[in-house]
């Protein structure tokens, strides 16, 4: 029977700058990850106009998108008219056979969000497009005095998926600490959100901000906080027959 070794590795994301203060934080796939099953790519992103996700199709993915700050204009195949998404809120994709989208930021400032994207079961690449958009107070919230957080996918979360997937965004107050169980086989990351926010822990590790935790084979893990709060993503998923051979 073959062991089954638990790996783990604090990664950088990589910086890519674009028109005017627009820029994006690539966190999968970089140099360091090539393949993490299921995910096919993580982006963090401030955009202002001009820049903008220009109409393109997709196929065969399930995309999230969700807004930490500002607002993105979204317009697809189904719906041929812009949707304004604000902080706090959510856009599920679902391309299936195929999707055209598009999305715009809405303020002259900062507009901050995360973009997931995952690969789509191969038994669904032929099905029909579909999107959801959830609004801050459709989500599950639990607030105590050493965190709060939220549940974007998951146990508790009005968003509906086709990957198995669990997604928390969770502010850690200064001095405290916190666990999370994963289920069994998922791989996943936290990732620890820019901005003015402080470093994160682990027992052998820091998380600084703009870094992942990358995690396969583990039942748990706690972080810590000190000093400084600190807001992170947790996110895992379970992996999928027929993705490709994982590098990591």
């Amino acid at each position: 029977m073959k062991e089954i070794i638990a790996e783990i590795q604090v990664i950088a994301s990589e910086k890519i700058k674009g028109e005017r203060r627009s820029y994006i934080n690539r966190i999968f796939p970089t140099i360091n990850v090539g393949n993490f099953n299921p995910f096919l790519s993580i982006e963090e992103y401030f955009i202002e106009p001009p820049m903008e996700f220009v109409s393109k199709e997709n196929k065969h993915v399930e995309v999230i998108n969700y807004l930490f700050d500002g607002g993105i204009d979204h317009k697809n195949q189904i719906e041929n008219k812009y949707t304004t998404i604000l902080e706090g809120e959510l856009l599920r994709l679902t391309t299936g056979k195929g999707f055209i989208h598009a999305e715009r930021p809405v303020n002259r400032g900062s507009n901050h969000g995360i973009k997931i994207e995952f690969s789509l079961p191969s038994e669904l690449y032929e099905t029909e497009p579909s999107f959801q958009i959830c609004h801050e107070k459709d989500f599950h919230r639990e607030e105590n005095k050493s965190r709060f957080i939220r549940t974007l996918a998951g146990k508790k979360s009005p968003l509906k998926l086709n990957v198995n997937a669990q997604i928390q965004d969770v502010l850690l107050y200064g001095n405290s600490e916190m666990e999370f169980e994963i289920p069994e086989a998922y791989n996943g990351l936290i990732y620890v959100i820019s901005g003015l926010n402080g470093d994160l822990f682990t027992a052998n590790s820091k998380i600084r901000p703009s870094q992942s935790l990358f995690f396969k084979n583990l039942d748990k893990i706690k972080v810590e906080s000190r000093g400084i709060a600190t807001r992170f993503l947790f996110i895992c998923a379970k992996p999928q027959i027929g993705y490709p051979h994982e590098s990591f």
